[in-house]
């Protein structure tokens, strides 16, 4: 956004009163919130076409592997997890 835009919107929101200044302020939060899907939800959604590609998931696991039980509930208990 241009230097101009901006001073022109200063500008606009200086002749607000203070009520109206604080509901642009909750428009806003509220239209940031509302129409866009959280980070989260957004990366899930672009993983999607790589559900292939192991390297772009947290855990890979396949049918078969052996699970050490005793190192599972050692990594949990470090990141503070009750076990």
């Amino acid at each position: 956004m241009s230097q101009s835009i901006l001073q022109n919107v200063k500008q606009q929101i200086d002749l607000l009163t203070w009520n109206e200044r604080l509901d642009l302020i909750a428009y806003i939060a509220q239209k940031g919130t509302s129409d866009r899907p959280s980070l989260a939800v957004e990366k899930a959604i672009e993983r999607i076409k790589d559900l292939d590609d192991p390297s772009q998931w947290i855990t890979t696991i396949q049918e078969g592997d052996e699970i050490n039980e005793q190192e599972l509930e050692e990594w949990l208990r470090k990141r503070g997890y009750k076990v």
